[in-house]
């Protein structure tokens, strides 16, 4: 026959060793579900900075378009000019933030990379209107656009794939 003094002590621990189970396991539970929800929080802020630097490079590639390819001097039909859906300017801040809070150097590199060529291509364009105003118009070909054009896209695509590159390594 058992003990019931020896029984209750059995229960006891057995009831201990439950008890502690269930707080490691709810302690580990609630670090896998933080875990998540930051890699969750960290993919939504990519995807907003995707869309941030989609807007801008879609907008730069149209002004470029406009500027070099609408009109030809040797051709009377002009090509149709698109519509620049221009974001504001302050949309550079909002990719700055979103890859200080939550990018990694890599993408910092690549969106400091595709901000030196909006930047370049923002200095041309000026210079283009310099020298109409200082000589007059000018028909711009597509050459006029080069390297940035370029550039643009090949640092947008550079980014994309550093974003990439960090959510596979977050799963």
């Amino acid at each position: 026959m058992i003990d019931p003094g020896l029984a209750a002590v059995f229960a006891s621990l057995v009831s201990l060793a439950l008890g502690l189970a269930s707080i490691v396991r709810a302690s580990l539970d609630s670090k896998k579900t933080a875990k998540r929800e930051q890699i969750q929080r960290r993919a939504e802020a990519y995807v907003d900075l995707l869309r941030v630097v989609e807007r801008r490079g879609l907008a730069l590639q149209d002004d470029m378009y406009n500027l070099t390819e609408t009109e030809d001097d040797d051709f009377p039909a002009t090509m149709p000019r698109r519509a620049v859906d221009a974001p504001p300017r302050s949309d550079r801040a909002e990719a700055l933030a979103l890859v200080a809070a939550y990018g990694t150097p890599a993408i910092g590199r690549a969106l400091d990379a595709w901000i030196k060529v909006v930047d370049d291509w923002e200095r041309k364009r000026d210079g283009f209107d310099f020298e109409y105003q200082l000589n007059g118009p000018r028909t711009l070909g597509p050459k006029d656009a080069e390297p940035e054009r370029v550039n643009e896209i090949t640092a947008r695509r550079a980014l994309g794939e550093s974003v990439s590159a960090a959510l596979k390594s977050d799963s």
